[in-house]
């Protein structure tokens, strides 16, 4: 079954080691993960976060080899 909880930007921030200003700003710019707004409550899906997170993995070729 889905994970249907949702979390205040202050969670994700403790979860995935993010700062609550860099997820502020990600919202302000419409760069970052998917979010709900509750009033003024933000909230967020554990699997948008992760899935924005996923988006933002840079490929590496291995040491030496171009």
């Amino acid at each position: 079954m889905d994970d249907l909880r949702i979390y205040s930007t202050e969670k994700i921030s403790e979860m995935y080691g993010l700062r609550e200003s860099y997820l502020r700003k990600m919202r302000q710019l419409r760069k970052g993960p998917k979010y709900s707004k509750l009033g003024r409550l933000v909230r967020y899906r554990k699997e948008d976060v992760e899935e924005w997170l996923s988006l933002a993995m840079v490929e590496v070729s291995p040491r030496g080899l171009i």
